[in-house]
């Protein structure tokens, strides 16, 4: 990895995180295409990344964390509707997720993921189509109003996060689109899934550190850091526009090419 590699994949990761777009799938489909990266090593980098996107959203929304911290040792049992929610939520994906990665790395490590790099972005591609259509089906079904989080939508938000460890879905996209379609506005959907990814980035990037062959230099920290940057400002950015844009057109669009030129690719 160069300077520029690690500034494009990190700004790439910062902004994809947020918006209704796979960041994993993203950021493994740009290392394929941009730089030749094989799919195992782009899939380890994206997970990297994520540690700054994660700490980026722990510093813009301290003092939501603070107020949901205090909760917890004040007295769990009186703990607030949103600290239960996302307690549940979190622990959800935990156990969703963990076993998916686990089997999401078995297959890009194989020696068939790494010799057809094609393959994997198509699955990315399609993946990202789906995302787009869950979007826009959210979109539609939405009563948009204000509803209190409890357990029980934890839990199914939390489903919806672990399976965003697949390359191609994106986690704010499925998240969202659970709320909305569950009754939320999208302003508390869009907050919610911000706060509720925090220790799931966090989480990735330290696993891929500890647990997979990811070469640690100056160029890695460069990543992470404009990874972080870039979602500082990217969240403050989609929170001011969530209700002016559909952000279901971007996700289906970006897969459809995704999915032609890897289709294109695998014909020719």
């Amino acid at each position: 990895m160069n300077i520029l590699e690690a500034v494009i994949l990190g700004t790439i990761q910062g902004i994809s995180e947020w918006l209704p777009l796979s960041s994993e799938g993203l950021v493994t489909a740009s290392g394929i295409i941009l730089f030749d990266n094989t799919a195992s090593h782009s899939f380890s980098m994206s997970l990297v990344m994520h540690f700054g996107s994660g700490i980026a959203a722990l510093v813009y929304f301290r003092k939501d964390i603070k107020l949901i911290l205090r909760d917890f040792l004040i007295g769990p049992k009186i703990q607030s509707k949103e600290a239960t929610f996302l307690l549940y939520s979190t622990l959800t994906s935990g156990i969703i997720a963990i076993p998916l990665m686990l089997i999401m790395e078995n297959l890009v490590t194989s020696g068939f993921f790494q010799n057809t790099s094609e393959f994997s972005m198509l699955i990315i591609g399609i993946s990202m189509i789906g995302t787009g259509c869950v979007l826009r089906y959210s979109n539609k079904s939405s009563n948009s109003f204000h509803r209190d989080p409890s357990m029980r939508e934890g839990i199914t938000t939390g489903i919806a996060q672990g399976l965003s460890v697949i390359p191609g879905i994106s986690r704010s996209g499925i998240t969202i689109s659970t709320m909305v379609i569950r009754g939320f506005d999208h302003n508390q959907a869009l907050k919610l899934s911000f706060i509720m990814c925090i220790p799931v980035t966090i989480a990735s990037g330290v696993y891929a550190l500890i647990f997979q062959s990811v070469y640690i230099d100056s160029y890695t920290y460069i990543a992470i850091t404009t990874s972080f940057i870039s979602s500082l400002f990217f969240i403050k950015i989609l929170l001011l526009i969530v209700n002016r844009f559909k952000f279901w057109v971007f996700a289906v669009s970006i897969g459809l090419i995704i999915f032609l030129s890897s289709l294109t690719e695998l014909i020719i």
